[in-house]
C-alpha cells in the first residue's frame, strides 16, 4: 500500500462528511458519518501497514512511531 492509497481513503472520508452535511434525515447522516470513520480507519491501517513493511525491509520508521490510538480517536471525533 502506498501513500496514494491513504490519501484517496481520506478523500473518500471527506466526501462522506460532505454528504452527511447535506443529508436530509438523521439516519442517512449517521450512515455517511460511519462510512467516513471507516475510510479514516482504512487510511490509518494503510499507513501503518506501509510503515511496518518498510521497517521489515530496513528502510522505514519503526511500527512504534505509527499512529496512536489517540489520533484514531481524533478521527472518530471529526467524523
Amino acid at each position: 500500500m502506498n501513500k496514494g492509497n491513504s490519501d484517496a481513503y481520506r478523500a473518500n472520508a471527506a466526501d462522506c462528511m460532505k454528504l452527511a452535511a447535506l443529508a436530509n434525515g438523521s439516519t442517512t447522516r449517521l450512515v455517511f458519518l460511519n462510512m467516513a470513520k471507516a475510510w479514516l480507519r482504512l487510511a490509518d491501517h494503510a499507513e501503518l501497514s506501509k510503515r511496518y513493511h518498510a521497517d521489515k525491509d530496513g528502510s522505514g520508521k519503526s511500527p512504534n512511531q505509527a499512529t496512536s490510538c489517540e489520533e484514531s480517536r481524533d478521527h472518530d471525533r471529526e467524523a
